[in-house]
């Protein structure tokens, strides 16, 4: 399977792509997860919206970034939802790995934000995001705030 992964902005986001990306979420975040919250958080036009779509066009991931200033200080990562039938085949990694080399393009001087789900912390270690503060309680689902720091820039 091929897939296609493709960044929009929210004004470029044709009314089919806005329905699959909340599609998506609501079957992960609210239904899958049980968690019922407003996914739908007034955020969505200030961010940057990765698609990825399969061979025969269907949305089978998403993710976003927001900009520095609009939920946090730092640009932030979040809403990243892999279709159930989908999951397992590293997408979940490549939509990540995406989502930094985008932020660091857009925002090269700032660290990354992501607020994780608890039992998620390893997968985005591995990316380098390290744990801030203590866990808490987001919608009734364990988090931690997870930072992952500007690249080094050399001196002269």
């Amino acid at each position: 399977m091929t897939v296609q992964s493709t960044w929009f902005t929210f004004a470029d986001l044709d009314g089919r792509a806005l329905y699959e990306i909340l599609r998506i979420r609501q079957q992960v975040f609210i239904l899958e997860q049980a968690s019922f919250y407003p996914d739908i958080d007034g955020n969505d036009p200030a961010a940057l919206h990765l698609v990825a779509r399969d061979d025969a066009g269907n949305l089978i991931g998403c993710l976003r970034l927001l900009p520095p200033g609009k939920t946090h200080a730092c640009p932030a990562i979040g809403r990243l939802a892999i279709d159930k039938p989908f999951r397992g085949r590293m997408l979940g990694h490549r939509l990540m790995e995406e989502g930094i080399r985008k932020a660091r393009a857009l925002y090269p001087g700032d660290a990354i934000y992501i607020s994780a789900q608890h039992h998620l912390k390893p997968f985005y270690t591995q990316f380098g995001f390290a744990p801030r503060g203590r866990p808490y309680d987001e919608d009734g689902i364990l988090h931690i705030d997870m930072l992952c720091p500007a690249p080094n820039r050399e001196r002269p």
